[in-house]
């Protein structure tokens, strides 16, 4: 117990701040996300409205530690995402986390080393019309002014 005691007692000792992914990406969205330029926003954006808000907002910013983060890299792959995007959002990512850390939240970093990721050589279908969903695009009317509301 003196142990854990001397280290708060101690003149350099702060409190440990803790928030959810959800809280703080509010917070670093107003701070942060403003200040960046619209095309790396927009990017961003798409990462956490896709990727990041759905599968962590709930979770507390110290409990992503390395299993956590290769269960959030395993699924977003999983999604039929590219490796690529894939590192983008973990980029994403560690710049929030990187902001949490500087404010005096306690996370861990993300190291990409410490985690499986697909192999360059994975091949990745893009996204495509199956000849159905084509046919039905053809067969609706032109309505230049309105939007589609067959999909």
């Amino acid at each position: 117990m003196e142990i854990v005691l001397s280290r708060i007692n101690g003149f350099d000792y702060r409190p440990v701040r803790v928030a959810t992914f959800g809280e703080f990406i509010e917070r670093w969205k107003t701070e942060v996300l403003t200040k960046q330029q619209p095309s790396s926003a927009r990017a961003v954006t798409s990462h956490l409205k896709c990727y990041i808000v759905p599968q962590l907002s709930k979770l507390r910013l110290e409990q992503f530690g390395v299993e956590n983060q290769q269960t959030f890299t395993t699924r977003v792959f999983q999604k039929g995402v590219s490796r690529k995007t894939l590192l983008n959002v973990l980029g994403t990512l560690s710049s929030i986390l990187s902001t949490a850390r500087d404010w005096g939240y306690t996370c861990e970093q993300i190291d990409v080393s410490k985690l499986r990721l697909p192999p360059r050589s994975a091949r990745f279908e893009a996204p495509h019309f199956t000849v159905d969903q084509l046919q039905k695009i053809l067969s609706l009317p032109s309505n230049p002014g309105g939007h589609c509301s067959a999909f």
